[in-house]
């Protein structure tokens, strides 16, 4: 298998990344590490590990630029017919190669896998809170896609057939936009055969990643996945997008209306209940799976506050095009 690791100003994380790759117990596989125009030490990082590692490879993009552009550079020099795409700050277990491959040959009908994704940071009470709506996301996506609606993927943790994405071209029509190889890749594969997609949730397939550090870092996250989110032209993306939406701005409407029509009171309880039940069933499914509890207070001031979270993140979304590794946002 070929792991492809697009990466652009990563120096702080890129080396524990790449260790991590080379210490697994699984020794046969090729890791592509694609350059996209870095300005620190990573080109560095990534020469000298190759020097000491054959199976690690340094590619860099010369006129093209941003992550698909990098991913499709991998993605042509790989060798083998599966390939895994992982983010430049994610880590994983020593366990981590064999375990994807036994699941590969366990499911000979499946070409592609949306695979977990974890926090890997909770020392704050913010990253405790982001952790645990992260985590809701991560598993909310895995439980649709299991389900044959295939929504939302991670590609800090994406596996799929090279001979898949030959045929089906995903980033073709979508190069313009900062993010999205991840979902427009699943949905293209959906649109297909639903039951090409596997899923797992597990410790041993995951990946570790760091959660954002602040509210204005994790605001600029989440326009960036919002913009992929609704581009991708999908019915049920948009079907799903638009009950989020509405039930959360229902929400904040209900509670600033309340202060004048105490009517509100009994539809805000009904639906601000309905909604804390399914996230915490979400977020219940993939704490248990990873042996996590984040504890019914941290749950509780998610729920309150979430609304006016996402209601302010799609407002801003209309106007602000914050920067992403130092380009700005294409939406």
């Amino acid at each position: 298998m070929t792991i492809i690791v697009p990466f652009r100003n990563e120096e702080q994380v890129l080396k524990s990344c790449l260790e991590d790759l080379a210490g697994q117990i699984e020794a046969n596989f090729q890791v592509l590490c694609v350059d996209d125009h870095s300005e620190d030490s990573s080109i560095e990082i990534v020469k000298e590990i190759a020097a000491q590692d054959e199976r690690f490879q340094l590619l860099m993009l010369k006129h093209d630029k941003g992550k698909k552009a990098a991913l499709i550079m991998g993605i042509e020099h790989a060798k083998t017919e599966w390939i895994i795409t992982r983010d430049a700050d994610t880590f994983c277990t020593q366990d981590n190669l064999v375990t994807i491959s036994n699941l590969i040959d366990q499911s000979p009908e499946k070409k592609m896998f949306v695979l977990p994704v974890k926090s890997s940071s909770s020392y704050t009470f913010w990253q405790a809170l982001t952790g645990l709506e992260f985590h809701s996301l991560v598993a909310s996506g895995i439980a649709f896609a299991k389900g044959g609606a295939a929504i939302m993927a991670n590609g800090a943790n994406l596996v799929f057939q090279n001979s898949l994405y030959k045929e089906i071209q995903p980033y073709r029509d979508n190069m313009g936009k900062s993010s999205g190889d991840d979902t427009f890749f699943l949905h293209k594969v959906g649109q297909i055969n639903q039951k090409w997609i596997g899923t797992h949730i597990a410790s041993r397939s995951a990946v570790s990643t760091p959660l954002p550090k602040s509210p204005r870092v994790w605001i600029q996250q989440r326009i960036r996945w919002a913009s992929k989110f609704s581009a991708t032209g999908s019915l049920a993306n948009t079907t799903v997008g638009s009950i989020i939406w509405i039930t959360n701005v229902f929400i904040v409407v209900c509670v600033f209306g309340f202060l004048f029509e105490s009517a509100l009171r009994i539809p805000l309880l009904i639906v601000w209940s309905a909604k804390m039940v399914i996230d915490f069933l979400f977020a219940a499914i993939f704490e248990k799976a990873f042996d996590r509890n984040s504890g019914p207070i941290t749950k509780l001031i998610l729920t309150l506050i979430y609304p006016f979270l996402i209601v302010l993140t799609g407002v801003m979304s209309l106007f602000v095009r914050p920067k992403w590794k130092g380009r700005k946002i294409e939406v």
